[in-house]
């Protein structure tokens, strides 16, 4: 006859689990399962913004009008007339050589990293001391100072559409923020389109 173990004993099953007890392992089960999507979508972001040959900019070629960047409405439109694809462009237009704005997008910053950075520009009698309608990335630490940047010279005179790229430098370790700005260099005036701006980490 076979022997039927006691409940409770070393070959046996053991005590069945208590309501209690099993309401805590599924307590701890979920914040477990909870921590684990929580990293592992960490892990997807970051992987995400450290891909290469990605554009990491947003309504890159206008054609959502001005979502996703920070412009002066009084100096920046989105226009339908003159594009480099799509039906928009960006264009500023400057009669004053004291004015100085700027459109800007924030980026996914990563450090110790080089990005590549290319816009199409248009311009219309751009003159001035410095060096026209460019690109550039700017960077920050996590108190919001400025750090640095990148800015490639840009484009003067008349000019039908151009493709301006240019290399970032090294992203430092102690940036925490960064943007990407196109703008008409202090004391410039005249007309600049901006179209298919683009980002990209190397």
């Amino acid at each position: 006859m076979l022997h039927r173990p006691r409940a409770g004993s070393a070959s046996g099953r053991g005590k069945p689990c208590t309501r209690v007890e099993h309401k805590n392992i599924m307590v701890k089960t979920h914040l477990f399962l909870s921590l684990g999507i929580v990293l592992s979508a960490a892990c997807i972001s970051h992987a995400v913004t450290a891909v290469p040959h990605v554009n990491l900019i947003k309504n890159p070629g206008f054609e959502k009008g001005s979502s996703e960047w920070k412009t002066d409405p009084a100096r920046w439109q989105v226009v339908s007339d003159v594009s480099h694809s799509g039906r928009h462009s960006l264009r500023i237009e400057n009669d004053d050589k004291a004015s100085y704005t700027l459109a800007s997008q924030p980026i996914p910053c990563v450090t110790e990293r080089v990005y590549r950075m290319k816009v199409r520009i248009r311009t219309d009698g751009v003159e001035g001391a410095d060096s026209g309608a460019p690109i550039c990335l700017e960077w920050y630490n996590k108190e919001g100072q400025y750090l640095g940047g990148s800015y490639p010279p840009g484009i003067k005179g008349t000019n039908e559409w151009t493709l301006l790229e240019a290399n970032s430098k090294l992203i430092p370790e102690d940036a925490a923020t960064m943007r990407a700005v196109v703008y008409l260099r202090q004391g410039c005036t005249g007309t600049a389109w901006f179209d298919d701006v683009s980002v990209e980490l190397t």
